[in-house]
C-alpha cells in the first residue's frame, strides 16, 4: 500500500555510491562467512566420519577381547564346579587305580604331598578338549605347600614346572587376596600377571572353597593373550591392558602411552584424551573380565588427522577457489553493475518532479479506488432499499388482489403479473447476493443446526411447486447422520434452495431427489455430502464448463421455460467456496442432472439426539414404490431400535404385532394386510386410503412425524388425521403497532395484517409511535428500520427501555448481515426483509403468537 510521505528528504547523489559499495562489500563478507562455515561443517563431518571408523574398529577389537576373557572365566568356573573333596582320605595311588577303568572320565587329584590330596577334579574328555582348545593349562596353587603346579591328564606328556619365582609370586599374591563375591554374585575370579614373566602369559584363579581359603586355588594358565587383545584392524590403533590397580600389564608398542592413559576413567568410555589443552589420543576404554581389568585402545590424534588429510586438502582447495570466485564476482559487479547504476542515478537524481507526480497519481488512484468501493457499498444499500420498497408495494398489492373475486381472464392476467414480479424479485436478490459476495460483505453466521431437519425443510418448501408439475420430490438422509453440526444453516439452505429451484424449473416429469450422506470424518469434523438429482432434460457437455459462471444461461427450445438471471449456480459456488466446500454438476442429455455439494463442518458439542418415543423391539414392515426410499426408511427404523424389513411383494405376513408403513410414493400392489398401518404422504394431498380405526397418517417430510405415527400404531393410540393445510382464513386476533414512514408500505402492511385478522395502529415514524397511548399493550410491533426523527433501532431501544416485552419485528429492504446484527443488538425479536409475502407474515406472527402463549 502506498503511503504519502512529503517530509522524507531525498537521497544525496553522493550517498548512492557509498550505499551500493557498502552493500556489495557486506555481500562479499557474508559469502566468505558462508564459505568458511561450509568448509568448517564439511571438515567436521569428515572428522566425525574418520573418528566413527576408528571407533568401529576399536569396538570390534574390544568385543573380541571381552569374549576371550569371558570364555576363559566361564571355562574356569566349569572346572571349579567339577572339584570334589576327598572325604575318605584315599591315597593318590588308590584313586588312580579306581578311575583307570573309566576312559571317559579323568580324575586329576590336587596333590599336596606324599600322595595325599584333599581335592580332585573330575573331568570329562570334553572338558580336557575345551582346555586344550582354549590354549590354557590347568594349574593348582596350594597355600600349604606354597607352590603352583600344572595339572596334566594321564595320557598327556608331563608338563614342565612353573618357575619357582613365579610360583612364589603367585602364592604370595593369592594369599593376600580378600575373598568376596564378584559383581555378578558368583565366586570371584582373580586375574594375575607375574611381573617377572616374559612370555606375556596370564593366570586366572578361583578358590576351591570360598569358605575355606586353605583349600587352595584352581586356575588356568592362559597363553595367546597378546593375539586376542591385539588389533588386526588397521583403524583400531594400539592397546594397553591395565589390571585392577591401573598398572599396565600388556601393551602393544608405545610404553610412554601407558603412563598417559593410566588415569583413563574406570568406566567404559570413548573420546579424546591428553594432558594439555590439545588432546593427544583418541581413546576407547572397555572393562574385561570379572576382576576389574581394563583394556584401552588408543590412536594418536596425529594419525586421525592424517587419515583426514584428503578432506583437509579438499576443504582448503574449495575454500580458496570459492574465495577467488567471490572476489572476482564482486569486482565484476562493481565494474559492470554498480558503477553504471551510480552514473544513471546521478543522471536522474536532478529530476525528481516526475517521480513526485507519479507518486501523487498513484495515491490519487488509491483514493479513487477506495471511493469507488464505498460508492459500490452505498449503491448496494440504496438499490436494496429503493427497489425493494416499491417492489413490496407491487407484490403485496398483487397478492391482496389475488384474494378478491376476479374473472378467469383477470386471474390469468394476475398470474402473469405475479410471475413477472417474482422473476424481477429473484433477479434483484441474485444480483445483490452476488454483489455482496464480490464486495466481501457476506459473513458466515455459524450456529448449531440439524442437517436432517434442514434437508426435509427444503424438500417441504418446494413440494407444492413440484406437485403442481406432477413431480415427485423426496429426501433421503443417512441414518448415521449426527444430531447437530455447527455451520451457517441459512447459507447452506440458500444453496439447496437454488439447486432444487433449478431442478423443479427444468424437470417436466419424473422425480427430484435430495440426498444427504456422510462423505467422511476426521478430528476436524464431518464431511456432509448433499446431492440434488432430477430426471430433467439434462445439460449438454459444452454447457457444463460454464455452468457456474455469472449470468450464464443454457439455451432451451422450450417456450414455456421460465426465464432466469443465470446467477443462482454462480452464487452457490461462491457460497460453497466461502465455507471451504465444493460443488460439482454431472449431467447427461435425456437422463437428468445431479449436483453435489460437499462441506466439512465441526460437530456440535454435547448435542443429544432428538427425543422420540422408544421403538425398541417394534416390528415394522415398509412398503413403497421406490426401493431406495424403503431401504432408507428401514435404516432409520433400525436406528430408532425397531426391527424393520421390506414388505414382501407377494404372500401374507402372519405377524399380528407388526406395523405396516406405506412409504410415499405409494405402490399399486397393496398386498393383504389386516394389521395396523401408517400411511406416509406429503401434506396437502388427499389421503390415498380411507381412514380406519387401524390406520395412522404421517408427514412425508418429517421423520419425527413418521416415528410418532408408528409408535402410536404399535401401542394402539388414537389415530392421527391426514395432514391438511391450516385454513388460510384463520384469524390471528392480534393488536399490532406498525411504525412505517412510506405510505405505500403502510397501506400494504395494514391490508396484510387486517386480512390476517389483526387490529392495526399506524405511526409515521418512531417518535410518533412512542407518543401513542397504551404503547405497552400491543401484542406485537412492526417497525421499519430507516425512518426520520427516530429510526427503527432507536425506537426499539426506547421501547425496550420502557418495559415492553412483546415481540418487535423489524422490516427492512436492506438484505445485509449487519442489519441483522444491529437489529438483534437493539432488542428486535427478528428481522423481515421486503418484499414480504402474506404467508411469511402469517408464519412470523403465528410463531411469535405460539411463543407468547
Amino acid at each position: 500500500m502506498l503511503v504519502e510521505d512529503r517530509g522524507a528528504p531525498a537521497l544525496e547523489p553522493q550517498a548512492a555510491p557509498r550505499a551500493a559499495s557498502l552493500l556489495l562489500h557486506c555481500l562479499a563478507v557474508a559469502l566468505l562467512v558462508c564459505i568458511a562455515a561450509g568448509a568448517t561443517l564439511y571438515l567436521y563431518w569428515a572428522f566425525n566420519d574418520v573418528v566413527s571408523s576408528h571407533r568401529r574398529h576399536m569396538n570390534a577389537a574390544a568385543y573380541d577381547a571381552q569374549q576371550f576373557f569371558d570364555q576363559r572365566e566361564a571355562l574356569l568356573r566349569s572346572l571349579s564346579a567339577s572339584a570334589v573333596r576327598n572325604v575318605g582320605s584315599e591315597h593318590l595311588d588308590d584313586a588312580l587305580a579306581h578311575t583307570g577303568a573309566a576312559p571317559q572320565v579323568e580324575v586329576l587329584p590336587l596333590q599336596e604331598a606324599d600322595g595325599a590330596y584333599d581335592w580332585a577334579l573330575v573331568l570329562t574328555r570334553r572338558d580336557l578338549h575345551r582346555v586344550a582348545l582354549a590354549r590354557t593349562k590347568v594349574v593348582y596353587s596350594s597355600p600349604r605347600q606354597v607352590s603352583t603346579l600344572r595339572m596334566a591328564a594321564r595320557d598327556q606328556v608331563a608338563l614342565a614346572p612353573i618357575p619357582a619365582d613365579t610360583q612364589a609370586w603367585l602364592s604370595r599374591t593369592l594369599a593376600n587376596v580378600t575373598l568376596r563375591p564378584s559383581a555378578t554374585g558368583q565366586t570371584r575370579i582373580i586375574w594375575l600377571h607375574p611381573p617377572q614373566d616374559t612370555d606375556k602369559r596370564l593366570f586366572l584363579f578361583t578358590p576351591l572353597d570360598p569358605v575355606e581359603p586353605e583349600a587352595g586355588w584352581i586356575g588356568l594358565e592362559v597363553q595367546g593373550v597378546e593375539s586376542a587383545v591385539d588389533t588386526p584392524q588397521a583403524g583400531a590403533g594400539n592397546y594397553v591392558l591395565f589390571d585392577e590397580r591401573n598398572r599396565p600389564v600388556l601393551h602393544s608398542s608405545d610404553p610412554a602411552a601407558d603412563r598417559a592413559l593410566a588415569h583413563t576413567a574406570r568406566k567404559d568410555a570413548f573420546g579424546l584424551q591428553g594432558q594439555g589443552w590439545i588432546p593427544d589420543y583418541l581413546v576407547l576404554s572397555k572393562s574385561v573380565g570379572d576382576d576389574g581389568w581394563r583394556l584401552v585402545y588408543y590412536t594418536p590424534l596425529l594419525r586421525v588427522l592424517q587419515d583426514n588429510a584428503f578432506a583437509l586438502q579438499t576443504a582448503a582447495l574449495a575454500s580458496l577457489l570459492l574465495t577467488l570466485a567471490v572476489v572476482l564476482q564482486v569486482r565484476y559487479i562493481r565494474r559492470h553493475l554498480v558503477l553504471p547504476a551510480v552514473r544513471q542515478y546521478e543522471t536522474l537524481a536532478g529530476d525528481l518532479s516526475s517521480l513526485r507526480r507519479a507518486e501523487q497519481s498513484l495515491l490519487q488512484a488509491k483514493r479513487d479506488a477506495e471511493a469507488a468501493n464505498r460508492a459500490k457499498t452505498v449503491f448496494l444499500t440504496t438499490m436494496s432499499h429503493e427497489i425493494r420498497t416499491p417492489l413490496y408495494g407491487i407484490l403485496g398489492t398483487l397478492e391482496l388482489f389475488s384474494l378478491t373475486p376476479v374473472s378467469p381472464q383477470q386471474a390469468q392476467y394476475l398470474e402473469t403479473v405475479q410471475q413477472s414480479s417474482a422473476t424481477l424479485l429473484r433477479t434483484i436478490n441474485d444480483t445483490l447476493d452476488l454483489s455482496r459476495i464480490e464486495a466481501g460483505h457476506t459473513a458466515l453466521q455459524c450456529a448449531p443446526f440439524s442437517p436432517v431437519e434442514l434437508l426435509n425443510s427444503v424438500v417441504a418448501s418446494f413440494a407444492a411447486r413440484a406437485q403442481a408439475k406432477g413431480l415427485q420430490t423426496y429426501a433421503l438422509a443417512d441414518p448415521d447422520m449426527p444430531a447437530a453440526v455447527i455451520g451457517d444453516a441459512m447459507r447452506i439452505r440458500q444453496i439447496l434452495d437454488n439447486l432444487v429451484s433449478n431442478a423443479v424449473k427444468f424437470t417436466d416429469s419424473g422425480r427430484i431427489v435430495l440426498r444427504l450422506k456422510l462423505a467422511g470424518s476426521s478430528h476436524e469434523g464431518i464431511c456432509l455430502g448433499f446431492q440434488v438429482a432430477d430426471t430433467g432434460a439434462g445439460i449438454a457437455p459444452e454447457h457444463q464448463i460454464s455452468l457456474f459462471d455469472p449470468y450464464y444461461q443454457v439455451s432451451t427450445d422450450d417456450p414455456a421455460a421460465l426465464p432466469g438471471t443465470g446467477l443462482g449456480l454462480s452464487i452457490c459456488r461462491r457460497l460453497a467456496e466461502a465455507m471451504q466446500g465444493r460443488i460439482n454438476a454431472v449431467s447427461e442429455l435425456g437422463l437428468g442432472t445431479s449436483v453435489t455439494f460437499d462441506v466439512r463442518l465441526p460437530l456440535a458439542p454435547d448435542t443429544p439426539e432428538a427425543a422420540g418415543p422408544d421403538m425398541s423391539g417394534t416390528a415394522v414392515y415398509v412398503q413403497g414404490a421406490v426401493p431406495e426410499i424403503v431401504h432408507n426408511l428401514c435404516g432409520w427404523l433400525r436406528h430408532w431400535g425397531a426391527v424393520a424389513l421390506p414388505y414382501p411383494l407377494a404372500g401374507t405376513v402372519s405377524l399380528d404385532a407388526a406395523v405396516l408403513v406405506r412409504a410415499w410414493p405409494h405402490t399399486d400392489r397393496r398386498g393383504d394386510w389386516h394389521g395396523p398401518q401408517v400411511i406416509i404422504h406429503p401434506p396437502g394431498l388427499p389421503a390415498p386410503v380411507e381412514g380406519s380405526p387401524r390406520t395412522w397418517f404421517a408427514n412425508a417430510y418429517s421423520l419425527a412425524s413418521i416415528r410418532q405415527a408408528i409408535h402410536q400404531a404399535h401401542i394402539g393410540l388414537a389415530r392421527s388425521m391426514p395432514h391438511q393445510a391450516k385454513a388460510a382464513t384463520e384469524a390471528l386476533n392480534l393488536r399490532v403497532l406498525v411504525a412505517e414512514d412510506n405510505p405505500i408500505s403502510q397501506f400494504i402492511l395494514r391490508e396484510q395484517l387486517e386480512h390476517l385478522g389483526c387490529t392495526v395502529v399506524l405511526a409515521g415514524d418512531g417518535q410518533e409511535a412512542l407518543n401513542l397511548p397504551g404503547l405497552l399493550d400491543f401484542d406485537a410491533v412492526l417497525t421499519d428500520l430507516n425512518m426520520p426523527l427516530v429510526d427503527g433501532y432507536e425506537f426499539t431501544r426506547r421501547l425496550r427501555k420502557r418495559g415492553y416485552e412483546g415481540p418487535i419485528l423489524g422490516i427492512t429492504a436492506n438484505a445485509f448481515e449487519d442489519e441483522q446484527r444491529r437489529g438483534k443488538n437493539a432488542g428486535m425479536t427478528r428481522l423481515l426483509v421486503k418484499p414480504l409475502a402474506l404467508s411469511a407474515m402469517r408464519q412470523a406472527l403465528q410463531t411469535l403468537q405460539g411463543v407468547r402463549s
